[in-house]
């Protein structure tokens, strides 16, 4: 079911100083660096005590400690290690935020103890490189995807030791678990044309696909990103695509009204001022926080802010303007692209990459532009639709 949101409601704000709050920029930690990271920066996330941390293609984790100072989030740098032999493409925290864990370029799967050196060690390996990483931490197990059409799952109270593997038939783009549930996006697709998306119960051992069978996505090209909700008692899954399109599906409606689809991440351009044109650009990333509405990132440079209860636009936030106008855009120039982005614990600080996505080829590489990491702190507002009707919806 396809559904366009509306326009974006009148906010009522909290505050002037919330009007007027610029988004922080990470600094470099290092001699040398000109950006929060020394390469293209592949993934982002917040432990439950406030450490962000951060992969990238110059092989390095690192992670910052994030405080509030006043009325913004700040970071203060924490440390770095080596996270293998190549680019690193993924990362993530265990349940304490005493550990990291990341896959990359080299195959490798690895852990890095905080406090324990500079280097993560291996702890697991794919037959290609890992394209995603998560941790679950009901089982204590890490679950890592690959290009290998592989989803392993590892003890890490036993290095190297498997506990089990799921055997797929395509090379995985995404993956993420909240349990009871992990969703699974690769690169097959139905006779459609239109991906298949793979969803499993966590609860039996090993995990069971849902219905027996694999959705069929009404994206109708690749699967860039996939998220988990579970909130209020409603479970389900968004998908995020390179074609600029969201899909919300709602397992209680699967083919209901609270599973839908919408564009987003499109800009309109006039050519010589007489043909209207669309430019689409990738969902990089969603992610929910505790209210139960989420953000999407993208290759546009822009990220907002939905619910998809009212299906409605909470805040649009694009670069030069607002919380951003320190990032403002040259007539003609592209924005650097939003990798990556996560909500903290208590929702109330938002990080994301401004790094190169790759979508536009590597000779449209923004090379000269560093690959920073900036903080938005949230306003209350911001997290939930107010009591304003949009499109005839509250």
């Amino acid at each position: 079911m396809a559904f366009s949101f509306g326009q974006q409601p009148q906010q009522q704000q909290f505050g002037a100083a919330a009007q007027q709050l610029q988004d922080v920029k990470i600094p470099p930690h290092a001699a040398g660096m000109t950006g929060s990271c020394g390469d293209g920066i592949s993934s982002l996330s917040f432990s439950q005590n406030n450490l962000l941390l951060a992969s990238s293609w110059d092989s390095q984790l690192r992670v910052w400690q994030v405080a509030k100072q006043g009325q913004q989030f700040a970071a203060q740098f924490a440390g770095a290690a080596a996270g293998g032999d190549g680019p690193v493409l993924c990362a993530c925290f265990n349940g304490d935020g005493t550990a990291a864990f990341c896959g990359g370029a080299d195959n490798t799967v690895r852990m890095w103890q905080f406090g324990g050196g500079g280097q993560a060690q291996v702890i697991g390996r794919h037959d290609q490189p890992v394209k995603t990483a998560s941790f679950l931490a009901q089982q204590n197990l890490l679950v890592t995807g690959g290009w290998d059409a592989t989803v392993r799952f590892w003890d890490i109270r036993q290095p190297n030791k498997e506990a089990y593997k799921l055997q797929l038939n395509q090379k995985v783009y995404s993956v993420d678990v909240q349990f009871p549930l992990m969703v699974v996006c690769t690169a097959e697709t139905a006779a459609s044309q239109h991906p298949l998306v793979h969803l499993y119960s966590l609860a039996q051992n090993p995990p069971q696909l849902f219905q027996n069978q694999p959705f069929e996505s009404t994206l109708k090209h690749q699967v860039r990103c996939a998220k988990v909700f579970n909130h209020n008692g409603r479970q389900g899954f968004a998908l995020g695509s390179v074609e600029g399109r969201v899909e919300i599906k709602d397992l209680a409606e699967l083919h209901g009204k609270r599973s839908f689809a919408f564009k987003c991440h499109r800009v309109k351009e006039t050519m010589h001022g007489r043909r209207e044109l669309t430019k689409v650009y990738p969902v990089n990333s969603i992610a929910f926080n505790h209210t139960g509405t989420f953000a999407t990132s993208g290759g546009d440079g822009v990220f907002n802010f939905w619910d998809k209860e009212s299906k409605t636009r909470i805040k649009e936030f694009k670069p030069g303007h607002g919380c951003r106008q320190q990032q403002a855009v040259q007539p003609g120039v592209p924005s650097q692209t939003i990798a990556d982005s996560c909500f903290s614990a208590t929702s109330e600080c938002f990080a994301y990459a401004m790094s190169y996505d790759w979508s536009r080829g590597d000779d449209q590489a923004m090379k000269d532009k560093p690959n920073d990491i900036w903080l938005h702190t949230v306003a209350e507002d911001e997290l939930r639709v107010q009591a304003a009707k949009v499109g005839g919806k509250k």
